[in-house]
């Protein structure tokens, strides 16, 4: 399949290197970050001092951390691993828990731990630029056109939360770029015009199972795997075989990390957050009182997909409304689904007479990916309020959990930007060439509009913490 289409001769002619829209993309993130994590204080990121302490054990100590250490010794070590020759060239060796994070603390840094987690920062900042680069790759393979690719990268690349979270030591900046990889390979195997080989299956095994020693959040690409695997052979028997690879590459990979956590804890998958009134199970509540529970639930799907957008204490220290985040959020989730059924709607639906038997494949894989796309973000969102629900309420401002599905949603609004190759070069239609435009127009307000607001933002914020 060609990654070039005819209607994109006249916007050729412009004459822009290839890569234009990514490097446009990287400046707008890069600066955006780089403001950021100056402008958030040190330490003052999602659990920042308990990453850095994970770092500091593997320094000084040169083993794993112990639970006894710090509650997020369930982590994968990936992220800390790279992390470690920075901390090293810092010349730190001051542990970050032994004061709590405050004002007075971070004003009395010692000049190693300011250069230890700037460093560290830095390298959070470089694993998000790969991100948008994986993502690029992304919009390549599912053909996306070149006047639609920067737009969809800035609704990534300038979105608050992605760019807070990789502005700061945390190792979801990690899941992101793995995330990101393992959905671009998987959209790759599905529009590829060659069968599928065992060889691509059994990567996208390991990288499926390689996401294991990341984060679990990143498992849920599960969904898409299978469906990408099945839908890409014909004949039942080479489907069993290729998922049963696809499962032992999976095991052979990830299953180290959770035999390790097995060894030490007795459980595959521990959690040793702090006991609080949060951490109980509600399921039992919620089955006493349905209409109550179907409530609450609401409300906490709410507070997750709008921590998807911003952190928690952006609302509840009176810096944005949270109406206006909830609707946002909503908004985008809406034009998801929208774009999705139309999707589905234009492959099932739409009348093929006048198509290239490729432009009816074409149209067969998008609704394939549709599918892939919904069933992981319907993994994780679902992921998010079990967990709320059976583990610890708390989690319903996990929105950055979320973004682990950026690939999928990314690949769901490129659905958008397609329209099939006929088998006459014919001109297309004035409703065709205003669609066109109209998504254009979209896109390009609603990136510069989100910049426009993380700027903003960016500045409340400084004002926020001009007191520390």
């Amino acid at each position: 399949m060609s990654l070039d289409r005819p209607a994109e001769h006249q916007y050729k002619a412009m004459n822009l290197p290839r890569y234009t829209e990514l490097a446009a993309a990287l400046i707008v993130y890069i600066g955006l970050s780089v403001w950021s994590q100056y402008v958030i204080p040190l330490d003052y990121g999602p659990d920042e001092p308990y990453h850095m302490e994970y770092i500091h054990i593997l320094s000084e100590h040169g083993r794993l951390p112990l639970p006894s250490e710090t509650y997020i010794v369930h982590h994968p070590p990936s992220y800390y691993l790279l992390a470690l020759p920075l901390y090293k060239l810092s010349g730190n060796h001051i542990g970050p828990l032994e004061a709590r994070p405050g004002s007075a603390r971070i004003k009395h840094f010692a000049p190693s731990e300011i250069t230890a987690r700037r460093f560290i920062r830095l390298l959070s900042i470089l694993l998000g630029s790969l991100s948008v680069v994986a993502l690029y790759v992304l919009l390549v393979v599912v053909d996306t056109p070149r006047k639609f690719r920067l737009p969809l990268l800035l609704l990534v690349g300038a979105l608050p939360m992605f760019v807070y979270v990789t502005s700061v030591v945390n190792s979801e900046v990690l899941s992101y770029l793995w995330s990101a990889v393992t959905a671009a390979w998987l959209m790759y195997l599905l529009y590829r015009e060659h069968p599928v080989t065992w060889q691509q299956v059994a990567i996208a095994g390991a990288l499926v199972g390689g996401g294991l020693m990341v984060k679990q959040t990143t498992l849920l690409a599960v969904p898409a795997a299978l469906i990408v695997i099945w839908v890409t052979h014909t004949c039942l028997r080479h489907r069993l075989r290729a998922l049963l690879l696809f499962a032992v590459a999976v095991l052979l990979i990830g299953m180290w990390w959770p035999l390790h956590n097995f060894s030490v804890s007795g459980d595959f998958f521990p959690n040793y957050a702090p006991k609080s009134v949060g951490q109980h199970n509600v399921l039992p509540e919620m089955m006493a009182d349905p209409k109550g529970g179907s409530i609450v639930i609401g409300v906490w799907l709410r507070n997750i997909l709008a921590s998807a957008i911003l952190p928690d204490w952006a609302w509840m220290e009176g810096l944005v409304d949270l109406k206006l985040i909830a609707v946002t959020s909503r908004l985008l989730a809406f034009a998801a689904v929208l774009v999705a059924l139309a999707t589905l709607w234009r492959t099932y639906r739409r009348n093929r007479n006048g198509l290239s038997p490729t432009a009816v494949d074409e149209l067969r894989r998008d609704g394939y990916c549709v599918w892939a796309c919904l069933a992981v973000l319907a993994s994780l969102i679902g992921s998010i309020l079990w967990f709320c629900i059976t583990v610890d309420w708390r989690a319903q401002i996990g929105g950055r959990y979320l973004l682990n599905g950026v690939p999928y949603l990314l690949a769901i609004f490129a659905m958008a930007t397609r329209k099939p190759r006929p088998i006459s070069a014919v001109p297309a239609a004035s409703s065709q060439q205003w669609r066109q435009v109209a998504i254009n127009s979209g896109l390009v307000i609603g990136s510069l509009g989100l910049i426009a607001f993380h700027i903003w933002w960016l500045l409340v914020v400084t004002r926020f913490y001009s007191w520390l």
